[in-house]
């Protein structure tokens, strides 16, 4: 089983498919809405709940800090482009409440210091990298104008 840090947790898709596939998923969402929306689930889940997903309504930063999870998951908003179609409906309602848009490079930095396996960013397939000489692998979508960064220790 890995330890993962989702620090950009939306309303815990990525977070809750690692629970399930049985890692130890720690998920970090500084927005207040989609915090409390979570919360919220949390609660009303209450036993049903997994022991493996824990959750904190704050800034992923201060969770890093002195921490040493196999992998680190960063998946910060982004400026769509123009698109021929909408994104799904779970995406519109996080870019609807999540208005603060921020440079995940001081998360990627973190996040490489503490990771002991790899960080794993996703970006616009148009954004630049972050941290090319640092970069390992991409992956790109071929459905969705997405690309996974993933940074090796």
């Amino acid at each position: 089983d890995l330890w993962i840090i989702d620090c950009t947790a939306g309303l815990l898709r990525d977070s809750w498919m690692c629970s399930q596939a049985g890692h130890r998923v720690w998920a970090c969402e500084q927005n207040p809405l989609l915090a409390a929306l979570i919360a919220d689930n949390q609660r009303r889940q209450g036993q049903l709940w997994p022991d493996n997903l824990r959750f904190f309504a704050k800034n992923a930063l201060c969770v890093l800090n002195n921490q040493q999870p196999d992998i680190v998951l960063i998946d910060p908003m982004f400026v769509r482009k123009k698109q021929k179609t909408k994104p799904d409906l779970y995406l519109q309602a996080i870019q609807a409440v999540a208005l603060d848009y921020e440079n995940p490079l001081h998360i990627l930095e973190s996040a490489l210091n503490v990771a002991t396996q790899r960080v794993i960013l996703k970006r616009h397939k148009d954004e630049p990298i972050l941290l090319p000489k640092r970069l390992n692998h991409q992956r790109r979508s071929r459905s969705a104008p997405i690309r996974l960064d993933i940074y090796q220790k």
